[in-house]
């Protein structure tokens, strides 16, 4: 699409569908991409070398139409002169990280000079140890979201149980399950904040009797054989940017991040396999997982994104795996009922993850011509990567790689039969 932009037009554009880019034809190389959930990024596309090279402004309006058209001109120009324009960004990009640091350093110092607050203690059990665990990115999206803008300035040494308390209760109405991850966070950060009381000066734990709001009840959603063979049917149907993944989940049992976050450097064609490093597993260790004929066959068939090690990278962030999922799940399930309704059934709700559980579950219910277990369940646990807790487990190095494989052919099968 393309348009000679001006803001009442960037601002009329409605949310689409799918992502959509609108050319500046104002402006050489200049476009704004518009996302299904209605980010609106400034990204200079062109040539350098042979490559199409895809740079980020930022986002409109914290970048306006004005200084988009300045700064693809400037990048334009270094181009058109030979310049690296790949380098500056990232040269731009390192100077921007090292001020950001300087001025959290910065801050902490005046926090510290100022008083105890909240944001300070935060950002100290951040750096010492919330940082260094897996879910550290989403402890500071919940802290920045949920705690700081009402607690943040407030003296770490003033919070009171009820001061946290009322945080929990801000979440409860429209996100129950968040509210049980949010106890979680402040709960550990206030323990450690009162465990390195030389550091924080707090010497008691208001959020050490902080009640838990909601139940916290497990999914249990599986799809039975006739829900996976629809589903099948309808993720063939989509674009291989959404299907190839979410057959990958159904074929091996992957989480979801495990599949949509795969690089092309942990599979081996020539043996059939797919090695998930440790730093991507839930349990920390390596999971090596054989890939059927069918498997290979579609990964190798995947065009490849230069520049990217991901084989299904965020169009607008190539070192990230793909996401907004939420609109083609929806759309699969819809076809899903479409296809379910000549034979009076009606799907229910499903997750992404949810697939993982329904070949988890089906591995277990095959059963061979005298009705015994097709798989045995040792080996589902070790193509699901669960954590072996039991003395079996400790003592037992054998890696059932045949056993894995067989089991993975017989589930392949399986999905041609309800397929």
């Amino acid at each position: 699409m393309k348009a000679v932009l001006t803001k009442k037009l960037i601002e009329a554009f409605s949310v689409p569908t799918v992502r959509t880019v609108i050319s500046d034809l104002a402006t050489s190389n200049l476009s704004l991409v518009v996302s299904p959930r209605g980010a609106k990024t400034w990204t200079w596309i062109g040539r350098v070398g042979g490559d199409l090279v895809y740079l980020t402004l930022g986002r409109y309006p914290a970048y306006g139409l004005t200084e988009a058209r300045a700064w693809a001109t400037e990048v334009t120009t270094k181009r058109d002169r030979g310049e690296d324009v790949r380098a500056s960004k990232r040269a731009q990009k390192e100077q921007i990280e090292y001020e950001r640091k300087v001025a959290e350093a910065a801050s902490l110092k005046a926090a510290k000079e100022q008083g105890r607050t909240c944001d300070w203690a935060f950002a100290l059990y951040m750096h010492h140890e919330g940082s260094k665990r897996a879910s550290g990115p989403e402890k500071a999206r919940s802290y920045n979201r949920d705690v700081s803008p009402f607690i943040g300035d407030k003296l770490l040494s003033s919070v009171t149980h009820d001061d946290l308390a009322e945080l929990l209760q801000k979440k409860l109405p429209h996100a129950p399950v968040g509210s049980i991850g949010l106890r979680r966070m402040i709960r550990r950060w206030m323990r450690w904040s009162v465990i390195n009381r030389h550091l924080t000066g707090l010497t008691d734990d208001p959020a050490k009797f902080l009640p838990q709001l909601a139940s916290e009840s497990p999914r249990e959603r599986a799809l039975d054989d006739f829900e996976l063979g629809i589903a099948l049917k309808a993720i063939e149907s989509h674009g291989r940017r959404m299907r190839d993944p979410l057959k990958l989940i159904i074929y091996t049992g992957a989480r979801k991040s495990e599949a949509f976050e795969a690089e092309w450097s942990e599979l081996n064609f020539e043996k059939g396999e797919w090695l998930i490093p440790a730093a991507r597993t839930k349990n920390r260790v390596p999971h090596l997982l054989p890939l059927t004929s069918e498997m290979v066959a579609m990964l190798v068939a995947i065009p490849r994104t230069p520049k990217s090690k991901l084989i299904w990278p965020a169009r607008g962030n190539l070192e990230h795996g793909m996401g907004d999922f939420s609109k083609a799940i929806a759309r699969i399930r819809d076809q899903m009922n479409e296809l379910a309704k000549p034979f009076g059934r009606t799907i229910a709700h499903w997750t992404i993850h949810d697939l993982r559980r329904s070949t988890i579950t089906g591995m277990y219910s095959l059963l061979d011509a005298d009705d015994r277990p097709l798989i045995q369940p040792h080996i589902v646990e070790r193509i699901a990567n669960h954590k072996q807790e039991t003395i079996k487990g400790i003592y037992n190095k054998h890696h059932y790689y045949l056993e894995k494989k067989m089991a993975l052919r017989a589930w392949a099968e399986h999905l041609r039969r309800v397929g």
